[in-house]
């Protein structure tokens, strides 16, 4: 059973029609679900039935986008795409190679070359306003100052914690969403 085939049967295992929205983690949806402004009809036809059943889905996708590639969020209603977080805060040497290194030579190389996002998109579900952040961005203040600011009235942080396989770094970073909710006296919702 791979990844996707996973979450939807867990999704559907949990959710019942009181349930409005779901939420997945970063990264998974494998590849670049949006390339150009289509979808990879493969993951697409995976997704189909489910998406056709939840009401709301927020998850993580890679997204190509004319030259640019992002790490980012988005939410579905149905098989629609609504909106779409790109990633403003990447981990460096991971998500991307800051140019400082070239210009010592240094070619030091990176999973993926992410571009960074600009953008505070604001999700929305039956007129509630929220932001979904991804991963790293749980331990700066910005952007979720700036969501709030902006009117988010919840805070999503969908997360990979793929890379720590004992304690205590999954822990370390989960608490660091609680600091996020005392600051901008929001509910935070947290999903690895």
């Amino acid at each position: 059973m791979g990844s996707v085939d996973s979450l939807i049967y867990l999704s559907e295992q949990t959710s019942n029609s009181s349930v409005d929205l779901i939420i997945w983690p970063e990264a998974s949806i494998p590849g670049f679900f949006i390339k150009d402004n289509q979808y990879n009809r493969q993951i697409l036809h995976e997704m189909n039935t489910f998406l056709n059943r939840s009401k709301f889905l927020v998850t993580g996708l890679d997204l190509k986008d004319k030259n640019k590639k992002y790490n980012a969020a988005a939410l579905f209603k149905n098989t629609s795409l609504v909106n779409v977080y790109h990633k403003q805060r990447l981990v460096p040497n991971v998500e991307y190679t800051p140019g400082i290194f070239d210009t010592f030579g240094l070619n030091l190389g990176s999973m993926q070359n992410f571009d960074i996002g600009t953008e505070l998109s604001l999700f929305n579900v039956n007129g509630h306003d929220f932001a979904s952040m991804i991963c790293i961005e749980s331990i700066f203040p910005n952007p979720t100052r700036s969501f709030v600011d902006k009117g988010a009235k919840f805070i999503v942080y969908i997360v990979n914690d793929g890379w720590y396989e004992t304690a205590p770094e999954p822990q370390q970073h989960a608490k660091r969403c609680i600091y996020r909710a005392i600051e901008n006296r929001r509910s935070v919702i947290r999903c690895a």
